[in-house]
């Protein structure tokens, strides 16, 4: 998951000369933001048709091309096209490319995902931004999918010197993969983390990568998390079906239960763009009560 500012970025200046003081661009700007609100509290569906709408009124809008791209791919419906749009668009959105790595990671492609990260930090010290806090989020999560301690110890590295609230979540992940931090010290920081007040996506995102950290050395636990966040506004069915570190999961019932309630929540935002991998998904969801997500006007 990508991090959300408390406001999205205005017209890309690429835009800007013909269209950031139109009054176009000021409602594509109110479309995005009532997104990424609705986005926040896990309404994928409505979130998704709010930066349609942006994108319809500013077709050069960099923040909704990023954003709209982060909620196609974790749906699974899309390539990463349009987040490097975005980065085209603006340079500065470097996030995107972040986004993209993650997707050249789930399919197989570690070292060009890696690659693509130094490449976002790099330009971000090119342009005298700070590091890109995600860029290392996302280094240490593929650590935990690979198990690659040399990963992690320089993900350990990167943000020593680093300030930014998402460091501790950083450190701890990585620590986990280097074995310098127990299961019950990763579990109270889990704990932690959930008593504090956040919206409903970004806890999804918590358990999310806590799933990642324990998948293979208690996958019991695992797939109870699991099921926890899909039945938080988790949207992410691209994650499901290609996150390596969730091979151990994908036959245990649970895992199967919170994948039918991510893919119905993908098919009200997307319709049958992504056909379902598992015939029997939207039996299984019946099966559960899941409902379909309230629409919004």
């Amino acid at each position: 998951m990508r991090e959300q500012s408390a406001a999205p970025p205005t017209s890309t200046p690429l835009a800007c000369s013909s269209l950031s003081c139109s009054p176009a661009s000021h409602l594509a700007d109110t479309h995005v933001a009532d997104a990424l609100i609705a986005d926040a509290s896990g309404d994928f569906a409505y979130a998704a048709r709010a930066l349609r709408r942006a994108l319809a009124r500013e077709p050069l809008h960099a923040y909704a091309h990023e954003t709209l791209g982060c909620l196609e791919l974790e749906a699974g419906v899309a390539t990463d096209q349009r987040l490097r749009i975005a980065w085209a668009l603006d340079p500065h959105h470097l996030g995107a490319l972040v986004h993209a790595a993650r997707d050249l990671a789930m399919s197989g492609r570690i070292t060009e995902a890696i690659a693509l990260l130094g490449d976002v930090d790099r330009s971000a010290a090119q342009q005298g931004q700070p590091p890109v806090i995600e860029a290392a989020l996302m280094r240490a999560r593929l650590a935990a999918w690979t198990r690659d301690a040399a990963l992690a110890r320089a993900t350990l590295v990167r943000v020593a010197d680093v300030e930014h609230v998402a460091v501790g979540a950083i450190m701890m992940i990585a620590r986990g993969v280097t074995g310098d931090c127990t299961h019950e010290e990763l579990r109270a920081f889990l704990d932690q983390l959930l008593a504090l007040p956040t919206s409903p996506k970004r806890r999804g995102f918590i358990l999310q990568v806590y799933v990642e950290l324990i998948a293979r050395s208690d996958p019991e636990a695992a797939a109870g998390h699991l099921l926890s966040a899909a039945q938080l506004p988790l949207a992410d069915l691209r994650w499901l079906d290609a996150c390596p570190a969730l091979d151990d999961l994908r036959e245990h019932p649970s895992f199967r239960i919170a994948r039918a309630i991510v893919d119905v929540r993908v098919r009200d935002a997307f319709g049958d763009a992504r056909r379902s991998e598992k015939n029997d998904d939207d039996a299984d969801a019946t099966e559960q009560g899941i409902p379909t997500a309230r629409a919004r006007p």
